[in-house]
């Protein structure tokens, strides 16, 4: 479903069978979905470890403005970026486009995940913005997945 809904309807499409059945980042769909698994894993250790250890952020509330890395930055360009690229494909009906934004967006994600380390029980502020962050990106793919018609594993 994914292949067929990158292309747009007057366009030729060109099916790699082995290529979709791949579990590597290869293959767009399960590239797309390990971010969002591993956007679960992440917030399953916060749950489990960080939000219940001694050294508690300082608010229930995230500093965002915590959020400076370059890497986070362009995620959250990356995130905002969905609600009017919705809003667009249902007046222009170029549904190609949400494809390649998860795409981007799981990219985008698997960056600020090697480049930032999400949990770090010595700054507890820091981690809770950056699991909003994760948050954040879990809804989106998960939305976006949703509207591909692509189940969304909370684990892989």
């Amino acid at each position: 479903r994914f292949f067929f809904l990158t292309k747009s309807i007057d366009s030729h499409l060109d099916f790699d069978i082995e290529k979709a059945k791949e579990k590597s980042e290869q293959n767009p769909v399960y590239y797309i979905q390990y971010a969002y698994a591993r956007c679960s894993s992440i917030l399953r250790k916060f749950k489990t470890t960080i939000s219940k250890s001694k050294t508690n952020p300082k608010s229930k509330i995230p500093n965002y403005k915590l959020l400076v890395h370059p890497a986070e930055i362009s995620l959250i360009k990356h995130l905002i970026k969905f609600p009017d690229l919705v809003k667009e494909i249902t007046s222009d009906y170029q549904v190609q486009r949400l494809p390649f934004y998860a795409y981007d967006l799981a990219n985008s994600f698997h960056n600020f995940y090697e480049k930032c380390k999400v949990l770090d029980e010595r700054n507890p502020d820091l981690t809770s913005a950056r699991c909003s962050l994760v948050q954040a990106t879990q809804i989106v793919l998960k939305n976006s997945l949703n509207l591909l018609g692509i189940k969304s594993p909370e684990r892989m």
